[in-house]
């Protein structure tokens, strides 16, 4: 499938996506502990969540994303609330291709 067809299928599924009342609530980025101690803060991070209602292995999820998104430097995700996630990108092209290429 070619890059275009995947971006087209992406947003037309996310078009339909939509939160219900218990899922449209705020989220707080700062827990306290400072993101900065990953080495520039909240720069370098793009924030997501994981669209699966079954347990998961963070480690295992951490890998493959790193695999399918073909990173040169590599990322690390942090959890920031239920089911809400910073990923913290070692190198700006990284995150750059992540940002153009989607989930």
């Amino acid at each position: 499938m070619a890059d275009s067809s995947v971006r087209d299928l992406t947003v037309a599924l996310g078009e339909r996506l939509s939160l219900t009342a218990e899922e449209d609530v705020g989220l707080s980025l700062d827990d306290g502990e400072g993101i900065s101690t990953m080495g520039g803060g909240w720069k370098g991070c793009l924030v997501g969540t994981v669209l699966i209602k079954k347990k998961y292995n963070m480690e295992a999820m951490e890998n493959t994303l790193a695999n399918v998104w073909r990173l040169v430097k590599g990322m690390h995700m942090r959890v920031l609330g239920k089911n809400f996630f910073a990923f913290y990108f070692f190198h700006p092209v990284d995150m750059q291709r992540v940002m153009a290429v989607g989930p």
